[in-house]
């Protein structure tokens, strides 16, 4: 559950398939400075749906003199606006199941769900400027909370929603380890027609007094962003105690061993084989080549020496 340190009363959660979603912090890199922000990262799985809880409590002190609305933005684009009225505060949860829809028939629902973003690496493609506005706010979903008064009900209108169904140039993400995007599901469900509100924004509608910023990610984004460790590389066989080793482990082990003393003396025999066959060779330039003929060994001759005197 996301909250605020310094502001109780304002939570939101991400439920995957019936599961609350597992939370990540941002990196200490990110800049955090602004005390009404909180920022969490979560895993994004391709075909997975989703919901968004959000929840403001009956100690959120901006309900004893307003009302509050939270604007759920996803890829930049809103798509619900729970309301929670003055003084009327309650750990009733406002939940964003899907995105609404009317035709000629009613009114239907359909599924928030993760997908795959589409990219190429055609640097020469030109990015518009709606396309990078479109990319800043890609991966995200924030759920911003602003005071406002209630002015009466109007009839409800369905928020536009755009499929990002358009190849996406590498280039454009500037090195964000960004692969997913949010879609809708093709089947629908009929739901009622949904209440609807005139509001007034005490602040302005992009002035909110506090923000809850979810980015997903798939598991290899996250671990490319270090939000969460690298897998550890496995520790080699040879390394690991044998007593820790699973039996398929073992003869794995033995088969390398085996092949890595057959090698050995295969190289072994080569480098035997070489030798003996290898001619003992001159220096091939003679004009460096010195012949030292023997010396023949000196006879000795035995002189006769007369000591007598005539």
């Amino acid at each position: 559950m996301a909250v605020f340190p310094d502001l109780p009363g304002y939570e939101a959660k991400i439920v995957v398939d019936g599961v609350e979603c597992a939370e990540y912090p941002a990196p200490d890199d990110l800049d955090e400075d602004d005390p009404n922000l909180v920022t969490k990262y979560i895993e994004a799985t391709p075909g997975a749906k989703f919901q968004i809880h959000v929840y403001v409590r009956p100690e959120a002190q901006a309900l004893r003199f307003n009302s509050i609305v939270a604007r759920i933005v996803v890829d930049g684009q809103k798509i619900r606006s729970p309301i929670w009225r003055k003084r009327c505060g309650t750990s009733e949860v406002r939940i964003t199941r899907g995105l609404e829809e009317q035709s000629a028939t009613g009114w239907q629902m359909r599924d928030l769900m993760f997908s795959v973003l589409t990219t190429d690496d055609n640097a020469e493609q030109k990015i518009s400027k709606k396309l990078e506005k479109q990319i800043n706010t890609l991966g995200e979903i924030a759920i911003k909370f602003c005071r406002v008064d209630v002015e009466g009900s109007i009839a409800a209108k369905p928020f536009k929603w755009t499929d990002r169904t358009e190849t996406i140039p590498e280039k454009a993400l500037k090195g964000k380890a960004i692969s997913h995007k949010v879609g809708r599901s093709n089947t629908v469900t009929d739901i009622e027609a949904p209440k609807d509100f005139k509001l007034a924004y005490l602040d302005g509608p992009e002035s909110p007094f506090a923000t809850i910023c979810f980015k997903y990610r798939s598991l290899n984004d996250l671990k490319a962003e270090l939000i969460i460790p690298r897998s550890p590389s496995p520790v080699p066989l040879e390394d690991r105690p044998l007593e820790s080793l699973t039996p398929e482990e073992m003869l794995e082990l033995l088969i390398r061993q085996r092949e890595q003393a057959a090698s050995l003396r295969q190289e072994n025999t080569r480098i035997k084989r070489e030798r003996v066959s290898s001619p003992v060779t001159a220096h091939e330039d003679d004009e460096d080549l010195s012949i030292v003929k023997p010396t023949p060994k000196r006879r000795r001759i035995a002189a006769t020496v007369d000591l007598i005197d005539d």
